[in-house]
């Protein structure tokens, strides 16, 4: 039987954690997310097993704070309590909306040194 895999962005609602499999042998990431389609009424929570998960964590932690979305392809959803679980298949960064690049770009300014006026 195959699993349909889904295409969606999403935001990340915290940042992403390490995780480990259940037999404790596998590294992972488990994020929490909100669907920005709406195609999801409620919040998911992914995992990501394997190396590619962690590398990727590594390289872009610092730049997944809560509300950054990523572009996911995601299978194996199901509903678990109060909330749907899947596994994610691929990841990436989204691009970054306007609002967020003109904040990192206000947040870099140089202000120039202060003069006394003679």
């Amino acid at each position: 039987m195959t699993t349909a895999t889904l295409t969606l962005r999403a935001a990340l609602l915290t940042r992403p954690a390490r995780c480990l499999s259940t037999d404790q042998s596998t590294p992972g990431v488990v994020m929490h997310l909100r669907d920005t389609s709406g195609m999801f009424y409620d919040t998911l929570t992914v995992t990501w097993m394997g190396q590619d998960a962690t590398n990727f964590l590594a390289e872009h932690y610092d730049a997944m704070p809560a509300g950054r979305c990523l572009d996911l392809q995601i299978n194996g959803l199901r509903a678990h309590g109060n909330e749907l679980r899947a596994r994610i298949q691929s990841c990436s960064l989204a691009p970054l909306a306007p609002s967020w690049v003109a904040h990192k770009e206000s947040c870099i300014q140089v202000t120039p040194p202060y003069r006394s006026p003679a």
